[in-house]
């Protein structure tokens, strides 16, 4: 009885893994290269609610690319999300650091993070004069900013969205530790079944409850993650 009783409670476990898992599909270009649509799927729809108008639509949000040599096709493949506050090894910038669950990764700024909260809350134009959500130009140079704070491109003393973050946000290159930001690190399975990391992408969860929401999943997640290894060894 008692080992039926601890095969229910893993096959559940597996279950609840699986419905409540961080997954996403990236939609085409918004206007160049970098600034992208993302769905949401399942239960990860709800950060939506955390956009301004302008920043998402009714199904998906914007979002900027934080590496320039990793990649993913637009379209409707699937795929999983894992939230962290860093780009994992694959960008052209640094510097990298260890992770504690192993490998390295690229801590995003204190820069980038406040420049795409002004972004996702409908701000940014009120800060910065000319900037429109409908510009292709305009958030061409906003990912070009992001890169730029990122380490990816060189110094581009004619980026406005850079300069603004430069003179307004103090040790704007510091490592960012708040918790309205998040990368989401994307993988996808390859024919093979092995994983493959895609192009890393910001995520606002807004302040404070849609982080908090977000931190909890993860660590239920992690908690089903430690009892199904249990049940299963």
């Amino acid at each position: 009885m008692k080992k039926l009783i601890l095969t229910t409670m893993a096959v559940g476990a597996m279950g609840l893994t699986q419905a409540f898992g961080l997954l996403i599909t990236m939609g085409a270009s918004n206007s160049g290269p970098g600034n992208y649509q993302a769905t949401p799927l399942g239960e990860f729809s709800s950060v939506l609610d955390n956009y301004a108008a302008g920043a998402k639509n009714t199904t998906q949000f914007g979002t900027f690319c934080l590496e320039r040599n990793e990649f993913f096709t637009p379209g409707s493949t699937v795929l999983q999300v894992e939230l962290s506050l860093h780009a994992k090894a694959g960008g052209n910038g640094g510097p990298y650091e260890s992770l504690p669950g192993g490998g390295v990764g690229d801590p995003i700024s204190k820069g980038t993070a406040e420049l795409y909260r002004l972004f996702a809350t409908g701000q940014l134009n009120s800060v910065i004069a000319g900037y429109s959500y409908s510009s292709g130009s305009a958030n061409d140079e906003l990912q070009n900013a992001f890169w730029r704070l990122e380490g990816e491109t060189p110094v581009d003393n004619d980026n406005v969205y850079f300069d603004w973050i430069e003179a307004n946000v103090a040790n704007f290159a510091d490592n960012y530790d708040g918790t309205s930001i998040r990368v989401m690190n994307l993988t996808h399975r390859d024919s093979a079944g092995a994983i493959v990391n895609k192009q890393d992408q910001l995520v606002y969860l807004g302040v404070p409850d849609g982080g908090m929401t977000l931190a909890l999943l993860g660590l239920g997640l992690a908690g089903l993650a430690t009892i199904r290894r249990r049940f299963m060894a």
